[in-house]
């Protein structure tokens, strides 16, 4: 006559037996691509960096007049909430990649409306 916790002790014996049988690449789930440390890489071309930390009252003009001895700015865009108020960021994109790295150098925690801005690359949605 066997004792309850001796045929628990066979049971999961026999469970480790089991999952030492089957594959181990069947029950892992494919690597996912880890993402860059830096967001430079696989950007070259990409010419919008992301200004982070705006002041509510910073108005697109100030942000064009703040980047435009670093590069020609051809576009400024600043996401607003549902109400019309700033969302306390924008895009700003240059003519080319190496204007973009200039002005991250010079206005990376820079004072714009009485606060420092974060500049950095901007990556796309699905980065």
């Amino acid at each position: 006559r066997s004792t309850p916790g001796a045929d628990a002790a066979a049971g999961a014996e026999e469970v480790s037996d089991a999952k030492a049988a089957a594959p181990k690449s069947a029950a892992r789930p494919p690597a996912k691509r880890p993402k860059p440390a830096s967001g430079v890489t696989g950007l070259r071309g990409r010419s919008r960096v992301i200004v982070r930390n705006l002041a509510w009252k910073v108005e697109e003009g100030a942000i064009r007049k703040l980047f435009a001895p670093h590069g020609r700015v051809t576009q400024v865009t600043m996401p607003r909430k549902d109400d019309g108020k700033s969302r306390g960021f924008a895009f700003v994109e240059l003519a080319s990649f190496e204007e973009c790295t200039d002005a991250i150098a010079a206005l990376n925690m820079t004072d714009l409306g009485g606060r420092p801005i974060a500049v950095d690359h901007a990556l796309g949605k699905d980065q």
